[in-house]
């Protein structure tokens, strides 16, 4: 009986994080139809734009970082390979990007595509 209350907290973390990416994707499928400049009134200017054969590309770039640390003890650092040294205290820091790409025809949007590890 008591993994029940941890089990129910799993199993609404998870639905939260499917809900987020649905919100998310109905909410750029929302975008498709409208004209070039109601999109940026939406999204913001672009970062970056690109024109080939009559088909506008405006993309947006989102990154996140996320830092993690990671005490350690410094073994070997100062006195050979089995002696303590300093603590040595370092971390990682993960940085995770998402390109949302929306193509413009004849100035309204027809399509969206999404690029990146943080999608």
């Amino acid at each position: 009986m008591r993994r029940l209350p941890f089990l129910l907290f799993t199993v609404l973390a998870l639905a939260a994080c499917v809900n987020y990416e649905q919100q998310e994707e109905t909410y750029l499928s929302s975008m498709i139809g409208l004209t070039e400049d109601q999109l940026i009134e939406r999204m913001g200017v672009p970062q970056q734009t690109y024109v080939a054969n009559g088909h506008k590309f405006l993309a947006y770039n989102q990154s996140s970082e996320s830092y993690y640390s990671d005490p350690g003890f410094g073994f070997g650092m100062m006195g050979g390979p089995f002696d303590f040294g300093e603590p040595g205290f370092g971390g990682a820091v993960d940085v995770t990007t998402c390109q949302t790409v929306f193509e413009i025809v004849n100035g309204h949007v027809q399509n969206f595509s999404r690029h990146g590890d943080g999608c």
